[in-house]
């Protein structure tokens, strides 16, 4: 084999292994970034899986279930440093729009104060403070309650188990198009 080819192949692996490690950063950035340190001294695996609010129905399922889950997790230990009583939901399981609001909007502004309690956790989850992750408004009727509802599927699932947040595909920031 030629000189010129070795080089121009060298060249080449060069340039591969300059965009693998370009594709390698944005994903190490991409997970720090929508991860976040996990505040927990182990993931809590008991995520939420009941399907998604669509109406009033299956907001009932999906809050009361949440409800039981947020419960479960801000007392626990083995997680948390220290179990947190503070934060619990006093509002009864919803049973209709109106208690379906007061719940949604309850556990909003409980899990809220639980997520940065440096008492139970090893540091502050604020992912549900910011864009994009940030919960919506207070639930004003069942659109808003529905939304509400869904958002802190999200924002739960997100804090309880950080491998669990499917990751956003960053390999399309980059550029191949040029050597």
């Amino acid at each position: 084999m030629a000189l010129r080819d070795r080089i121009k192949r060298l060249r080449e692996a060069n340039i591969l292994l300059t965009r693998l490690d370009s594709l390698i950063t944005s994903v190490n950035a991409m997970i720090i970034r929508d991860r976040g340190q996990n505040p927990h001294k182990v993931d809590d695996t008991t995520v939420e899986t009941t399907v998604d609010a669509t109406d009033l129905a299956s907001n009932q399922t999906l809050i009361n279930h949440l409800k039981g889950l947020y419960g479960t997790h801000i007392g626990s230990t083995a997680f948390h440093a220290a179990a947190d009583a503070t934060n619990t939901i006093a509002s009864a399981d919803q049973s209709n729009l109106a208690t379906g609001q007061t719940l949604a909007n309850e556990m909003k502004t409980d899990f809220a104060a639980h997520a940065v309690l440096m008492t139970s956790h090893i540091t502050k989850d604020d992912s549900m403070f910011v864009a994009p992750n940030a919960l919506p408004t207070n639930a004003v009727d069942l659109p808003t309650l529905m939304a509400l509802t869904n958002a802190l599927k999200l924002a739960y699932n997100r804090h309880v188990n950080r491998t669990h947040i499917p990751a956003v595909a960053a390999i399309a920031t980059l550029d191949t198009t040029t050597p």
